[in-house]
């Protein structure tokens, strides 16, 4: 069995609160990104991101 991946935002929150600053997740969890500096927002989903790079999720309380 494959092994599965959950997270959302109040859990990442938790997360940052306690330090933790790096999370990996499946690709598959994503639904838009985008570069830094950039506007516009690409589409995602079904794993459509590179998996060799670093993304960073900005949190409502202003943590990254």
């Amino acid at each position: 069995m494959a092994g599965r991946t959950a997270v959302n935002t109040s859990t990442l929150e938790l997360m940052a609160k306690h330090g933790i600053k790096f999370t990996i997740l499946s690709p598959y969890q994503a639904k838009q990104v985008r570069k830094l500096g950039e506007k516009e927002w690409h589409d995602a989903t079904n794993a459509k991101v590179d998996t060799k790079k670093a993304y960073i999720y900005k949190l409502p309380s202003g943590k990254a």
